[in-house]
């Protein structure tokens, strides 16, 4: 099981996409870890339907901190955690995926988007964002086929007002520390 852990190509390497970590693990642009079986559950999704594993990133593949924000990079990472673990499966592969995934024995949670392709441009689909969003510190890999789906589920997901203080904290609806405490509506 152990051989099909690691299939990253040299160029996804020496790019920065990839950190190989000497457990088998890799870790993604915004600091996630794919963990050994993320990595290879991926390979043998990509191996039975003969598709290229860059066809179907995890969505922290895609994602990092913008460089000026780099001192909230923690707090991101933990809010982003399960979103960043998920697979972005292209409309095309969405049956075949689905199919695989119910006839394959996974030994554990694995979550997958179906992204369909943008009809129009969807800017106008985005909401207002807090002026401090959590989204607005994030950057999004720019030549990504899921750039806008990316774009639009960001700012939807994590709009979440990125406080220095307590007394910040409090006051907004949706809010995050820089230690990574999250407050949502109503509470």
């Amino acid at each position: 099981e152990d051989s099909c852990v690691v299939f990253l190509d040299a160029l996804q390497v020496s790019m920065g996409v990839f950190e190989v970590l000497g457990d088998g693990a890799v870790r993604a642009r915004l600091g996630l870890t794919l963990e050994a079986h993320e990595v290879a559950l991926r390979a043998a999704l990509c191996q039975a339907l003969k598709l290229d594993e860059t066809t179907m990133p995890y969505a922290g593949e895609l994602i990092q901190v913008r460089d000026d924000e780099r001192d909230w990079e923690g707090a991101a990472e933990r809010v982003l955690r399960s979103f960043g673990l998920s697979l972005l499966v292209p409309d095309a592969h969405y049956a075949a995926v689905s199919e695989w995934v119910d006839r394959t024995q996974l030994k554990g949670r694995f979550v997958y988007f179906r992204v369909r392709p943008s009809k129009k441009d969807l800017r106008g689909e985005l909401p207002a964002l807090h002026p401090d969003s959590m989204a607005r510190k994030l950057a999004i890999k720019p030549d990504s086929p899921f750039y806008p789906w990316l774009e639009r589920e960001l700012a939807h997901r994590f709009d979440l007002a990125c406080c220095t203080g307590q007394d910040q904290f409090r006051r907004e609806a949706r809010a995050i520390t820089r230690a990574g405490q999250i407050k949502g509506t109503g509470e």
